[in-house]
């Protein structure tokens, strides 16, 4: 991984909030006539309002199976139109015992109806984790899944954006000495 923190923490997910279709508006009628016509007011796709609505901040409670728990926050902050900066923040405490602070950042970009989970050691897109493509049917919820290769070992991301303030995400990870699972609940604080 990044190396910025102490233990393979996976990456997050999103929640869903809008669905998508445009609405035509009439304009008023404050004057002659506009030839330019109605005005389409544009909502945003399912993948737009999933994005758009993780700014802010998050509860975040982890399970690293074999190893132990993580708490703490987890923060994504706006640094482009379509690029979120995201930083998680709070304790470790292992299977032995040990406890100590741990972070690890990452940035989401939007890409169409996709949304790329990408390490933080190049530029924004650089280095991706997940490529997601957030599905689900009619009003409901969002999920996605990605596969990421590193050397021998497979990180699988399963991402469920449930509730407008919840979602969990999935890891898991297997190689040569590697096999464990990475299981994240994000809660809106």
């Amino acid at each position: 991984m990044n190396g910025e923190s102490t233990v393979d923490s996976g990456g997050p997910g999103a929640r869903r909030v809008l669905g998508s279709r445009a609405v035509v508006e009439e304009r008023p009628a404050t004057g002659p006539a506009d030839p330019a016509g109605p005005v389409t007011a544009h909502h945003p796709t399912p993948t737009r309002a999933l994005f758009d609505s993780l700014v802010g901040q998050w509860a975040l409670s982890r399970t690293i199976s074999g190893f132990g728990v993580f708490d703490g926050t987890a923060r994504f902050r706006p640094i482009q139109a379509d690029v979120l900066r995201y930083r998680e923040e709070g304790e470790l405490v292992t299977a032995t015992g040990e406890r100590g602070p741990a972070y690890r950042e990452y940035f989401y970009l939007l890409r169409g109806e996709r949304i790329l989970v990408c390490f933080t050691d190049t530029e924004p897109g650089g280095r991706v984790l997940h490529d997601l493509l957030p599905a689900g049917s009619g009003a409901g919820p969002l999920s996605a899944s990605a596969v990421h290769h590193c050397g021998r070992d497979v990180y699988t991301g399963h991402y469920d954006f449930r509730a407008p303030d919840r979602f969990d995400v999935r890891i898991e990870v297997r190689g040569p000495a590697k096999d464990y699972t990475i299981r994240s609940t994000y809660r809106r604080a």
